[in-house]
């Protein structure tokens, strides 16, 4: 079984010690996830893992380990894609209403622990339609996007934006501990 073992990282490789070979050995079979190193650049590559204890028909006794192992990197980056696409705004990239409420009612639990507030401030865009209707909503969605990163520019690591309506912004920062 050590020849398996062999292409895992270091990381991989006792994981996979510690999940696969019990199981094989007591079902015959074991299917999950690992990590290969890719030689050329010495990165990880996540596998989809499956294998099988071959026997000896004669005596069942073990004989071999059939590996079969396929590369999921690109099903995982799918999925971070399609993660980051179901909680931002596909415009303007930042978190959307779903998101920012999530990560605001967090900061709000963790403001109370910690007796601190949280500062909120609502943007809106006024007059934005006419916007749309005399420049075109290129031109618009130009404009909302701008206004997205500047605000981005100037935000903290621990603060939060979002894009909360068609021309509506919603930040939050938590601010120091009250005494």
């Amino acid at each position: 079984m050590t020849a398996i073992i062999d292409f895992l990282t270091p990381e991989g490789a006792a994981a996979s010690l510690a999940n696969e070979q019990p199981a094989v050995v007591a079902t015959g079979y074991w299917s999950g996830v690992g990590t290969l190193r890719d030689w050329a650049d010495d990165s990880a590559i996540p596998v989809e893992v499956s294998s099988f204890l071959i026997s000896d028909q004669k005596t069942g006794e073990p004989t071999a380990l059939a590996t079969v192992q396929h590369d999921i990197s690109e099903r995982l980056s799918s999925r971070r894609a399609l993660e980051h696409l179901r909680f931002h705004d596909q415009l303007t990239g930042l978190a959307d209403r779903v998101l920012f409420v999530d990560r605001y009612q967090q900061a709000e639990r963790r403001s109370q622990l910690t007796n601190s507030h949280l500062g909120v401030l609502y943007i809106d865009v006024d007059n934005f339609k006419a916007v749309n209707a005399g420049l075109g909503h290129g031109v618009g969605d130009q404009v909302l996007t701008e206004i997205a990163n500047r605000i981005n520019s100037i935000i903290g690591t621990t603060d939060s934006v979002a894009r909360f309506g068609a021309m509506n912004f919603l930040f939050w920062s938590p601010t120091h501990p009250t005494t």
